[in-house]
């Protein structure tokens, strides 16, 4: 017969929604093919993830490496 030993151990979950604490104007024009920069911060355990759409629901593309700051 196998033996079998259980562990009760309780378990603390921290973990907080994200909040945006800045971010860009409610709406940006530029030119097709112009680069643009939209900034935004947000506050989340885990770390949030940031993507942004076009008015269509179109995934934008993210040019060169995104860069975040903070934990």
């Amino acid at each position: 017969s196998a033996l079998v030993s259980v562990l009760t151990v309780p378990v603390i979950v921290i973990a907080y929604p994200p909040r945006i604490t800045a971010g860009p104007s409610p709406v940006t024009y530029t030119s097709q093919g112009v680069a643009v920069e939209l900034p935004c911060l947000t506050i989340a355990t885990p770390r949030a993830t940031v993507t942004w759409e076009a008015p269509d629901l179109t995934q934008l593309r993210v040019m060169g490496q995104p860069r975040i700051y903070g934990n």
